[in-house]
């Protein structure tokens, strides 16, 4: 399949580079982009370092992608989990000495998993990316709370193009905000100002694009409210929980609170059901977002499907073939999967994190992809 418009000017840009990042968006073919910047360097590469999140990297879907745009080379390509860098030594150390021994092309696909410098992943890949003749990093939404997100990945590529430590960054691209009782800074938020001058500096080095699709896409919102039986339970709940206590961490309330309105709303459930029953009825096919493994066990118990979650990952492959339905938890789902074979998605619950809303829907939303319809 030749390359699109986008895809073109992303190989022509990166191939004159020894280091480069491919910032598009979820869909739009980075994993044939990237196999193609390879299969240009192969008369001075012996061996491709491919490092993904461990849900990719042990996935036959994902391997299988990597495999359909790498014919010729495939035999070349040795596989890392980003968290195997950090939790196992030996592993580690078998790809540091592939990169000693070997001239190499390395990529790391969905970069943003190394965005947090300390880190031991992070701290060893970017302080090891020297070995690496060539690098190339891999993510459709490299931001996903500050500017500071960006450090880490720029750094793999280079500690030369930023040429600063993190705190030096922090203190050109960001502000500190102040909450007024506290006398330390607790948020840092961008500048306006300098968000400019940052991609000024890093242009050279990344190719950034969005994903154009001709795609149809109905997106039908539901608003469901507790019963009053329900919300007398929720009261109970929430005053249980906070009784006795002089401080709580917002963030512990807020999942807290949410993860007992969002699992007890049976007129949500019952829609879901009904929704997912209408989508059946016409041949189609459905993936389920959730946030609660115990939401994605209810809903498997009232029309089954396929379940991918965190402990629990169903073969994918029997998604395409015979079943219908699949229920993911957002942290697991989210990434790296290919799910265009279905044109309906349902956010069972919602996330806080606009990355995973951003990459859970472009799993199924992606190019060449019929229309979706998104419930």
């Amino acid at each position: 399949m030749s390359l699109d418009s986008d895809q073109k000017r992303a190989v022509e840009k990166l191939s004159r580079l020894r280091a480069g990042a491919l910032f598009m968006k979820m869909g739009s073919g980075k994993t044939k982009v990237a196999c193609d910047l390879i299969r240009r360097k192969l008369d001075c590469v012996d061996a491709v370092i491919w490092i993904a999140p461990a849900s990719l990297a042990h996935s036959e879907k994902y391997i299988g992608e990597v495999k359909r745009w790498s014919r010729g080379f495939f035999k070349k390509i040795s596989f890392f989990t980003i968290e195997g860098i950090s939790m196992s030594d030996s592993k580690y150390m078998e790809m540091r000495k592939l990169a000693e021994t070997r001239r190499n092309f390395c990529v790391v696909d969905e970069s943003i998993f190394i965005k947090n410098i300390r880190a031991l992943r992070t701290k060893r890949l970017v302080a090891d990316y020297k070995l690496f003749d060539f690098r190339l990093i891999l993510n459709g939404t490299p931001i996903t709370k500050s500017l500071l997100d960006l450090y880490s990945q720029i750094s793999f590529l280079s500690p030369n193009i930023l040429k600063m430590t993190e705190r030096q960054f922090a203190d050109n691209f960001l502000v500190y905000f102040f909450d007024g009782a506290d006398p330390f800074p607790w948020r840092r938020w961008s500048k306006p100002a300098n968000v400019e001058a940052l991609i000024e500096i890093i242009r050279p080095y990344i190719f950034n694009s969005s994903f154009d699709s001709k795609c149809g896409v109905r997106v039908v919102d539901k608003i469901f409210r507790l019963s009053a039986d329900e919300r007398r339970r929720y009261s109970r709940f929430k005053d249980a929980f906070l009784r006795g206590k002089l401080y709580v961490c917002f963030f512990t309330v807020a999942q807290k609170f949410q993860m007992a309105y969002t699992t007890t709303c049976a007129e949500k459930y019952r829609a879901a059901v009904k929704i997912v029953e209408e989508i059946l009825a016409k041949g189609e096919k459905v993936v389920i977002f959730v946030k609660y493994v115990s939401e994605a066990l209810l809903l498997r118990a009232a029309f089954g499907g396929l379940l991918y979650t965190g402990k629990c990952k169903d073969d994918l492959s029997r998604f395409e073939k015979d079943e219908n339905v699949l229920i993911c938890t957002y942290g697991v789902g989210s990434v790296g999967l290919n799910l265009q074979c279905a044109n309906n998605l349902i956010y069972y619950s919602q996330t806080f994190d606009f990355k995973e809303k951003e990459q859970a829907k472009y799993r199924v939303y992606r190019e060449l992809n019929t229309p979706v319809h998104k419930s």
